[in-house]
């Protein structure tokens, strides 16, 4: 292989999933947020790699499926079979078929830097091998120029001895060892006060219902996709007849199918989404530049659930401008809808049940519950929606349903049969 190959950084990390991953810290976290912690971890390490000169990340996980593309990992490497020391030397074995050096690296060390990382490719030019060590006994980075077959076999696997046994075999197989500073990694509840200087930031999950939005759907993950923080896209499909499903996982998203329906679908992300925030975006919206930010400093004040933005209707149109008009009043009158992009904590969401499978009004059915938990505050910037269904109708007409059908909402009227009359409506006032 060329000398100048980028070396393979390995990142050894499971599939975020709540209840298999970090176990350890469910006693003090629950499993959303020890797999809430995970993700995040995960992040700021490939942040560190990808800022490495010289380097390429590498996501080496126990499965493909289930892994959410929290990062664009362009590559992804399956662990195989076997204990973690056949794991690892399958991994480093491979990586050092496409360079001279490759190394292996732990998702739960947040306290790594790039220097670390830097220092421990400068060390591979004078040894070969380089250890990260770990406080408990093991060690969170290990870079080698070759793998003698064996290497780690029978090793004691988290026990305090781990990486002296390791040490050992490495001298047996005639390796020069150099090692990096020692640093603690998060497994533990009593693990979690190095954590406490610099609390991990606050995961926004990013939940899109779709059906049939392949004209759109690019454009409006792309957008979230830009947005500043840590972030997971997640898509859920109604079961669309076109390439909605493609074209979002080709832009990054994990993608889920449920029943047709927003609140089935927006309910069905929200039970696999990790992070601490549920934000809900319609597939025809685009999100202001800095709406995440936006987020993070309303949930700053613990009295704060949940909110919404403003919203503009695109388009030049005559409903366009009507729409656009008319929003403010109805927040004045304390309503909103969903494609203004309502935001929860994810605990609240919890507590109140989230999403009900209703076929109509399921915004403002979330929205009466979440007022009972906390404050629901109104972000000035505006969310930038499609006026579609509004355009080449009579819109003073579809405007006096929508207020009739919404009477009858609150009157106690089923919002299913409600959606029913609102489908006719749709069919008999183009």
């Amino acid at each position: 292989m060329p000398d100048s190959a980028p070396i393979p950084v390995c990142i050894f990390a499971k599939p975020p999933v709540p209840g298999e991953v970090k176990t350890r810290l469910i006693p003090a976290l629950g499993p959303q947020g020890a797999a809430g912690l995970a993700r995040r971890m995960l992040l700021k390490t490939w942040q560190s790699v990808e800022a490495c000169p010289g380097v390429r990340p590498v996501l080496a996980t126990t499965r493909a499926g289930d892994f959410p593309m929290l990062v664009p990992f362009e590559d992804l490497w399956l662990q195989g079979e076997g204990d973690l020391g056949n794991r690892i030397e399958r991994i480093l074995t491979r990586g050092l078929r496409e360079a001279k050096v490759a190394i292996a690296l732990g998702a739960d060390t947040p306290s790594l830097t790039v220097a670390h990382l830097q220092t421990a490719v400068e060390l591979t030019q004078t040894h070969d091998a380089v250890l990260g060590p770990s406080p408990d006994g093991g060690f969170y980075l290990l870079a080698l120029r070759r793998c003698p077959v064996g290497l780690f076999t029978a090793l004691p696997w988290s026990a305090p001895n781990t990486r002296d046994a390791l040490l050992e075999r490495l001298r047996h197989h005639h390796m020069t060892v150099a090692q990096l500073e020692s640093l603690p990694d998060i497994d533990t509840p009593e693990d979690l006060r190095h954590l406490r200087p610099s609390p991990p930031a606050m995961l926004i999950s990013i939940i899109v219902p779709a059906l049939n939005e392949a004209t759109g759907i690019a454009y409006t993950l792309r957008a979230l996709r830009a947005l500043e923080g840590e972030k997971e896209l997640i898509v859920v499909d109604g079961g669309s007849a076109d390439a909605t499903m493609a074209i979002a996982a080709a832009e990054g998203a994990r993608v889920l199918q449920s029943a047709p329906g927003r609140g089935s679908q927006m309910h069905a992300g929200a039970l696999v989404a990790s992070g601490d925030v549920l934000w809900f975006v319609h597939a025809d919206t685009i999100p202001p530049p800095h709406a995440t930010l936006e987020i993070r400093r309303t949930l700053e004040d613990s009295s704060v659930t949940g909110g919404n933005f403003g919203l503009v209707f695109d388009g030049r149109s005559r409903a366009a401008r009507q729409l656009t008009a008319i929003y403010p009043a109805l927040r004045w009158l304390g309503l909103c809808y969903g494609d203004s992009g309502i935001f929860i904590r994810h605990a609240d969401y919890r507590t109140i049940g989230g999403f009900r499978p209703i076929a109509l009004f399921e915004d403002l059915d979330i929205l009466r519950r979440m007022r009972k938990t906390g404050r629901f505050v109104h972000i000035e910037a505006r969310i930038l929606t499609s006026s579609r269904r509004f355009e080449q109708r009579n819109f003073a007409l579809v405007w006096l349903h929508w207020t009739t059908l919404q009477i009858l909402y609150w009157c106690g009227v089923s919002p299913n049969w409600l959606a029913r009359w609102y489908r006719h409506v749709r069919r008999t006032t183009g």
